[in-house]
């Protein structure tokens, strides 16, 4: 019903805020004290936690709760008895971690949106060292550093999360050693299947984020030599170093960046630079940004999208949308060029966007435009790239797969406004990979954001 909530153990479920194949995380919030958390939540397939699930949760929460850093997330409470009860669904029984909140994003979300500045780059990956620092000082292995597990606090101060698949030196298989995924950033001690030191590991990992975090590109797709760019990598690295180059303005990777992610991401393990070995590297020499600097800019980022959200949404709506010549334009009701889908005739059910529960990423594009051009132009998007899709849900639930280009990506599209009368385009990826998914966010987004500016300049121009 209108106004009511889904509920986890007395705490009101606001909204989904990511998922994957064992778990949801979703933003909760504490009826008596207003206070929002993060949930991650595990819920019972066929009545059925796997075993391996359940550890990997339970070590999440061993592990952040004897790690004490302003680096490293804040685990509050485990429960391996949650109850959840839905509005729609029948009631189950979950286990679930209760976190703090991190509302602004992750790393991958910030990196999508814009180069970062090596000033900027340095300030944020001493941040991360440090936390790495800590947890290695305590004989923990993360096992799955990636710009998706680095969020930012609401002072942006970066935070390392997502200890699921992290271990403790003789851990529960007494050898210190894991199986860990997430192949762009995976270790090729790894990828291997041999047996691998976590620490050793870490550092291959935060040094495939650290070239991502400039580049805003991964170096290979996996540290295999059948990826023709890793063994390039490894056995003619300058001819690498000139590829990857040819993509930026020369000049654009320092001597001393270059060396330092040579030396991090070194074949052998036990070659590999070690944190200390890091911290003394001439790289950690030059210009670092201040987080105060840094986190006015963010805000006045997110601020100016908002004013052009706000000034769209009080533009008169005028006339159908119609897309020639690469763009979008308004025309009018009954002009033959309007894009027309039979989804733009029914009732589309908006989700309900909590404010005070926004957590800032790349799939979330806020728009003023009205919801009929959104779906317009979402749709001749989704079309003109050839992409399958599924419609739920009162028509805002939509699932997309095989987008020209991208037919291993899969991802899910919602529509939801704000008090204010704004909207949020939500996009999640299911599965594939997030590169992918960002080149298809941005193509849509721009897309949308050029209309979007189209519709303030028109009426500008209509009104002078």
């Amino acid at each position: 019903m209108e106004g009511t909530f889904s509920l986890l153990d007395g705490f009101e479920v606001l909204r989904t805020l990511d998922f994957g194949q064992t778990s949801k995380v979703k933003i909760v919030r504490d009826a008596s004290t207003k206070q929002n958390y993060a949930a991650k939540i595990l819920r019972p397939k066929d009545n059925i936690i796997p075993q391996t699930f359940q550890n990997s949760m339970q070590t999440e929460f061993q592990i952040l709760s004897v790690i004490s850093h302003p680096s490293i997330a804040r685990v509050l409470n485990y429960n391996t008895n949650g109850i959840y009860q839905s509005k729609k669904k029948p009631t189950y029984q979950c286990i679930y971690i209760l976190m703090e909140l991190y509302p602004y994003g992750n790393l991958f979300n910030l990196i999508s949106q814009d180069a970062l500045s090596m000033q900027v780059i340095r300030m944020y990956f001493i941040d991360i060292l440090n936390g790495l620092s800590a947890c290695h000082t305590l004989g923990i292995a993360h096992r799955d550093i990636k710009p998706e597990n680095l969020l930012f606090d609401k002072n942006c101060n970066i935070i390392i999360a997502d200890f699921g698949l992290a271990g403790i030196s003789q851990g529960r298989n007494d050898d210190g050693f894991m199986r860990t995924r997430s192949s762009f950033y995976m270790a090729p001690e790894v990828l291997l299947g041999l047996p691998f030191n976590g620490q050793k590991a870490d550092i291959f990992s935060l040094g495939v984020t650290l070239f991502v975090m400039y580049s805003r590109f991964p170096p290979f797709y996996k540290a295999d030599t059948i990826d023709r760019f890793y063994k390039s990598f490894i056995n003619d690295n300058d001819k690498f170093w000139e590829y990857v180059s040819s993509r930026h303005h020369p000049g654009f990777y320092t001597h001393e960046f270059i060396d330092l992610i040579n030396k991090m991401l070194i074949h052998d393990p036990n070659r590999r630079i070690t944190i200390d070995e890091i911290r003394e590297h001439p790289w950690f020499s030059g210009p670092m940004s201040n987080i105060a600097d840094v986190a006015e800019s963010i805000k006045k980022a997110i601020n100016l999208i908002r004013i052009k959200a706000e000034t769209a949404m009080n533009r008169p709506n005028n006339g159908n949308v119609t897309f020639r010549e690469g763009r979008y334009y308004r025309c009018e009701a009954d002009d033959s060029s309007s894009l027309s889908f039979e989804i733009l005739s029914r009732d589309c059910a908006f989700k309900d966007f909590y404010e005070e529960a926004e957590v800032f990423r790349y799939g979330s594009v806020v728009l003023g435009i009205s919801l009929k051009d959104i779906y317009a132009i979402l749709y001749n998007e989704l079309c003109s790239n050839n992409a399958e899709i599924i419609v739920n849900e009162n028509f805002n639930d939509i699932i997309a797969v095989n987008y020209s280009g991208y037919g291993d990506t899969k991802f899910r599209i919602r529509v939801y406004k704000k008090k204010d009368g704004l909207k949020v385009l939500d996009f999640a990826l299911i599965e594939g990979s997030n590169f992918d998914l960002m080149v298809i966010v941005n193509s849509i987004a721009s897309k949308m954001l050029e209309f979007q500016n189209y519709v303030n300049q028109d009426e500008n121009i209509a009104n002078s």
